[in-house]
């Protein structure tokens, strides 16, 4: 609940209100919110999401700049997880190091 405020009062979420004052998601706010978490997850900046989303709401002629800074991001995160793939293989190394089992 407090990261849907939070992603409300960072302008990402404009969720409607029922006549009792609750917050009522569309489709469009689902999937909004279900891209703004992977783009969390995957470590773009409220700052970034911020943008895009200012993008996208701006309309068509922001796509040039959106598509952009997803081929950016991606490149962000594709370097990100061959760092973690050799994190992953120095950790699994010294495991088997731990095990009496280390590789030559």
């Amino acid at each position: 609940m407090h990261t849907l405020r939070y992603y409300e009062d960072q302008g990402l979420l404009r969720p409607d209100r029922d006549v009792g004052g609750r917050r009522t998601y569309r489709p469009d706010d689902l999937r909004r919110l279900r891209f703004v978490r992977q783009m969390r997850r995957s470590g773009m900046s409220m700052q970034a999401l911020r943008r895009y989303v200012a993008l996208s709401d701006a309309g068509p002629a922001t796509v040039p700049e959106r598509q952009q800074m997803m081929l950016d991001h991606a490149a962000r995160v594709a370097a990100d997880m061959q760092d973690l793939a050799e994190a992953l293989a120095t950790t699994r190394h010294k495991i088997r190091t731990y095990d009496g089992h280390p590789e030559p």
